[in-house]
């Protein structure tokens, strides 16, 4: 790996983002995942600290406050961000970094880091999978689904914006597709 990069896996949400995220901290043993800080409850199976640091309202203000985030933003009502703290010390322990981010997110970093920052934009084959992969998800009321679908049609327009565009139809090929993009930027 080269030191002090980051690799962004950003796309709408329900892609495929997290599992993708998943396979390449195994495959990558020096591509360490900074976990992502929420004020959102955890959905079930999900722990704190593994899969996102579940914080107050108050508490994440008092890091705005305090300029501690990278990047923050809030999503569907609720906020999400990335410690400068958490990426610094995986910077000086010289690895890269692996972010799962929404689209908004990796567009600051992006903007912020570009030339040690690699996207990936990770899209459904068409918007029908993905409304398909949120309902199999189980975590969200219709009202909410069909935000996402919108958010995840404004998303797409964006995607010209990142290094990589993949479209996750098969998840083991996009995975090969994936590790094998990242492989040859080691």
């Amino acid at each position: 790996m080269q030191k002090n990069k980051l690799f962004i896996l950003t796309g709408p949400s329900g892609v495929g983002k997290t599992t993708l995220c998943e396979r390449l901290s195994k495959d990558f043993p020096t591509l360490i995942r900074s976990v992502t800080f929420t004020t959102r409850f955890p959905r079930p199976q999900e722990k704190n600290g593994i899969d996102y640091h579940f914080i107050s309202i108050q508490e994440f203000q008092e890091k705005i406050r305090r300029q501690e985030w990278m990047e923050w933003k809030k999503v569907y009502g609720h906020y999400y961000g990335n410690a400068k703290e958490s990426i610094y010390y995986i910077w000086n322990q010289h690895h890269s970094v692996l972010l799962v981010l929404d689209v908004q997110g990796a567009l600051q970093l992006k903007k912020a880091y570009s030339k040690d920052c690699i996207c990936f934009f990770i899209q459904p084959p068409h918007l029908e999978a993905l409304e398909n992969r949120l309902r199999l998800r189980g975590t969200d009321s219709d009202d909410t689904l069909q935000i996402r679908i919108q958010t995840a049609k404004n998303e797409l327009y964006d995607a010209h914006h990142f290094d990589f565009i993949m479209i996750n139809e098969n998840l083991d090929e996009t995975y090969r597709e994936l590790k094998s993009k990242v492989a040859s930027l080691c």
